[in-house]
Formats: C-alpha cells, structure tokens, sequence
C-alpha cells in the first residue's frame, strides 16, 4: 500500500491545488505519526496530531486538519480502502 507522502502528492498534482498546505500538513503529521501506510493511520494518530502541533491557533490547526482529511477521502475512494470510521460508528450505534 501507499504511504501517505506519495499519496498526498498524487492528490495535489491530480487535483491541480496548491500544494503547499496539503504539504505543509502531511509533513507534520508524518513528523509526528511518521510516515506509515495510510490504512496504518487512526485515531489515535488523530489525536497526537492536534495535541502535539505546538502553540498556533486553532483556525490553523482546524485547516491542517481539513487538508489531511480530504487526503484520507479521496484516498479511500481513488485505492478503495475500507472506511473504518464509518464502521466504527454504525457499530457503536448497534451497541447502544
């Protein structure tokens, strides 16, 4: 499977935007979470992200965290990957 670097630059490039606030975004993830295949990356991934980002404000780290998402969509949708969110939710929901 992909890493999330190749991914995110095929995303750019195919999707002709400005590469550099998915990059800028993919890097501290990766900086932080390292770069891993993306079925690899979860929630707790998630959370070390906004936790360790350092001290900007919450408007930036909301857009980094949109360019990282639409990364992950359109990589679940363009390789196929199972969305494990939404099974997480419908299972918790059959829990309740």
């Amino acid at each position: 499977m992909a890493k999330l670097l190749e991914i995110a630059t095929e995303y750019a490039h195919l999707k002709c935007i400005e590469r550099k606030p998915v990059m800028i975004a993919m890097a501290k993830l990766i900086q932080i979470c390292g770069d891993k295949d993306i079925q690899d990356y979860d929630r707790k991934d998630a959370r070390a992200f906004v936790d360790q980002y350092g001290k900007v404000k919450t408007t930036t780290i909301r857009r980094r965290l949109n360019s990282i998402n639409a990364v992950f969509n359109w990589a679940a949708y363009e390789l196929d990957l199972e969305q494990r969110v939404n099974r997480r939710v419908k299972r918790d929901q059959i829990a309740a």
